[in-house]
């Protein structure tokens, strides 16, 4: 729990804790992904430019990074649905 802290008399509360690393590495992540999405629809919209031929070069490097970082495993995992 980030905000409340347990302790032997009751619980502290902090309205802006200080986050951890692994908290602030996911959230760099996470904006990177974010970035190179908007990267690659903008380059769409504008009919596959030239800069455009290096993203899939950069997604390979997130990927790489993030392999690195987190493991070997998928952010989303693609479950078959079930049935009703």
């Amino acid at each position: 729990m980030r905000h409340i802290t347990l302790e032997d008399d009751g619980f502290t509360f902090d309205v802006v804790p200080e986050p951890s690393e692994h908290q602030l590495d996911e959230t760099l992540h996470l904006s990177c992904i974010a970035l190179l999405g908007a990267c690659v629809v903008t380059n769409e919209m504008f009919g596959y430019t030239e800069a455009g031929q290096l993203l899939p070069a950069l997604g390979d490097k997130l990927v790489a990074l993030q392999n690195e970082k987190f493991g070997n495993r998928p952010l989303v995992t693609k479950e078959e649905p079930s049935e009703l």
